[in-house]
């Protein structure tokens, strides 16, 4: 058998070397046996009150908070002979 995966419309037959017809797809009416019993999917888990999403962001805040200390927004006072260490005039 020779088939592309992404493209199952036509696969190509193959033994000892010669072709043989295409093979033509089955139509399937179900898609697992009656004997084989149906999965249910699991329940949710109960919900426990917290929001994990929030708590990160919560967490990530104060880091940031903490790392950028107190910024000041104003202008920088112009600096003066003293401030530099110099005699004052």
């Amino acid at each position: 058998m020779r088939f592309d995966p992404f493209d199952l419309a036509t696969v190509q037959v193959w033994h000892d070397g010669r072709r043989l017809p295409d093979a033509a797809p089955l139509q399937l009416k179900r898609y697992r046996d009656r004997r084989v019993a149906g999965t249910t999917p699991p329940a949710p888990p109960a919900p426990t009150g917290l929001n994990y999403l929030e708590l990160l962001r919560q967490r990530q805040a104060a880091q940031q908070q903490q790392a950028l200390g107190r910024v000041s927004y104003q202008l920088p006072r112009p600096q003066t002979a003293a401030d530099q260490g110099g005699p004052a005039q």
